[in-house]
Order: structure tokens, then C-alpha cells, then sequence
């Protein structure tokens, strides 16, 4: 059966269910749908370079890209490795900025045919890595008691999306940088974005104060057809830090995303904040470079 490319063309539904079957731990299913619901950073006009390959209509293999074309991703089912020289190919003729000085591939430490494939193409390791944390889910997660002034809350229980928003915008500390403007624009794309099929506001969860403002919050993703969940962002207000709020909401996500049937769960980070919780290092990869006027 003849397999076909094809560009990414409004597929969000199709992609999402190729990562979940993919089982990747790098670019995972959550990364793309936290791409597209997280809009305002996103790279509109190069979706269309996404490039898919299908076998009867199913993707088999995908080249991606996080919000920006900085550094680029291929992901296959497990029986089309085969595919990876004709997507790097694709890659660097279609995602390769002009202008770029360098353009960067991301590829898995035990994905030896890949590396094999970019040494081929005269691409370099570089010193940029990813980690991915995994946090098994087979046993009871505890969760601290946070006392009658703090309370844990969804998205989905929420009366709006501001004061999330304002969490967010503080607990990565944006207001160094600027004041915070609530956009109504924000909020409806916001409604529009986060009410597809595969986000699930229960498992967005926030601890609040009495004024019913968002201190601390975790961002759980889960598909029932995956076996991981995967958390992405996590955040504690500046007033609020020191608590202990941040390992609090990040277990009372785990234990969500538990209930759902997640076997596990996986960061896409390397912090010692995440180890001391008990997740452990699963994955780990560079990005490999070549100068665009090699």
C-alpha cells in the first residue's frame, strides 16, 4: 500500500490520535494540543509546513514542530523508522527558515537509526538536551491537606478563565516584564480552544485563597487511550512560594490523572523539584544542527 504525504491542513483531530498511538515520550500528544490551544505563541502560518505521511489515510509519520520552526520533530509508528531520511529531507527543504543560521532535528538517545540518519546528512549533536520524568502511577498518591485557607480547584469548576490567566502570568513571573492586561480576545479563544475533544478541564487543577484567586497550578493532559498523562505548565504565585503549594497541586493532579486509568505520568523536565516529588529520569535526547549555509 502506497504511502502518501501530505501537509497539515486543519488535522488537529488526526495528529492527536497518531501521537497517542506513536506512544512517543519526547513529542508527545499533549505537547501538540497544548501548542494549539496556547495560541497566542503559536506559529500560525507554518502549520501548513507540518509534514504527514499516510498509509489508507491513516499518519504513520508526522514532521512537527513546537509553536516556533526553531527546531523540528519526526515521529513514526513503531514499523515506519524506515521513513526517517525522506523526513528529514522534507524537513530541511520545507521547515528550514531563511535566514536561520543553524537548523536543528531533535532525536532520542536510543534512536540510533535516526542519529545514524542525521550523521548521514553531515548534522552534529549539539549540547542542547531535553529530559523526560516519569512518575509511576501504580500506587496510592498522597496528597497534603492544604488547612481551611486554601482549596484545590478545576477549570473546569471555575466561573472564568482570569484568574487563571493572572496565575499564570505571575507565576512566571511576567509582571517583571510588563502589567498584566486582562483581553477579552484571550478569553474567547481560550472558550473555543480548551472545549476540544481531547482537553480536559477536571484535570486542570489551581489552589486557591478565600479571595478565590489562583496561587498555584498544575496543568494535567490525558487521552483514556494513552497509557501516560503528561504535565505541563506548573506554577506558584510569588507571594505564595516556600509552601510546599507546588509538589501539593502537582500530586493532587497525579492523583486526578490516576483516577482516569494514567499508568504514568512524564514531565518534559529535569528540575530537582520533580525528583524530590519521586519522579525519576525515563528519556533524554539532543538536538542535532547543521549550519544552514553548510
Amino acid at each position: 500500500m502506497k504511502i502518501i504525504l501530505e501537509n497539515y491542513h486543519n488535522n488537529y483531530n488526526q495528529v492527536h490520535d497518531f501521537l497517542v498511538n506513536s506512544k512517543c515520550t519526547s513529542y508527545t500528544y499533549a505537547r501538540f494540543d497544548w501548542m494549539l490551544t496556547n495560541f497566542e505563541y503559536l506559529e500560525v502560518e507554518n502549520l501548513p509546513k507540518i509534514g504527514l505521511w499516510k498509509k489508507k489515510d491513516k499518519i504513520v509519520a508526522a514532521t512537527l514542530f513546537d509553536h516556533t520552526l526553531d527546531s523540528v520533530f519526526l515521529v513514526t509508528l513503531k514499523h515506519y523508522k524506515r521513513l526517517y531520511k525522506k523526513m528529514f529531507k522534507y524537513a530541511i527543504k520545507n521547515m528550514s527558515i531563511k535566514g536561520m543560521e543553524n537548523f536543528s532535528v531533535y532525536v532520542e538517545n536510543n534512536d540510533k537509526r535516526l542519529q545514524k540518519t542525521c550523521k548521514n546528512l553531515g548534522f552534529l549533536q549539539s549540547d542542547w538536551t531535553e529530559t523526560v520524568l516519569k512518575f509511576d502511577l501504580k500506587d496510592k498518591v498522597n496528597v497534603p491537606d492544604l488547612g481551611n485557607d486554601l482549596s484545590y480547584i478545576s477549570l473546569r469548576d471555575c466561573d472564568g478563565f482570569k484568574e487563571y490567566d493572572i496565575c499564570l502570568f505571575k507565576g512566571f513571573d511576567h509582571e517583571k516584564e510588563k502589567e498584566y492586561s486582562y483581553d477579552l480576545f484571550r478569553q474567547s479563544q481560550f472558550d473555543l480552544h480548551y472545549k476540544k475533544n481531547y482537553v480536559d478541564l477536571s484535570l486542570k487543577v489551581s489552589i486557591i485563597n478565600e479571595k478565590k484567586e489562583h496561587v498555584a497550578h498544575c496543568g494535567i493532559w490525558f487521552d483514556s487511550n494513552s497509557d501516560f498523562a503528561v504535565i505541563e505548565p506548573v506554577c506558584v504565585i510569588p507571594e505564595y512560594r516556600n509552601q510546599k503549594l507546588g509538589t501539593a497541586v502537582v500530586l493532587e493532579g497525579l492523583k486526578r490523572a490516576q483516577r482516569r486509568g494514567a499508568k504514568f505520568a512524564i514531565v518534559g523536565s529535569d528540575m530537582e523539584f520533580y525528583k524530590k516529588i519521586g519522579f525519576i529520569e525515563f528519556n533524554k535526547g539532543s538536538y542535532w544542527i547543521k549550519k544552514n549555509n553548510e
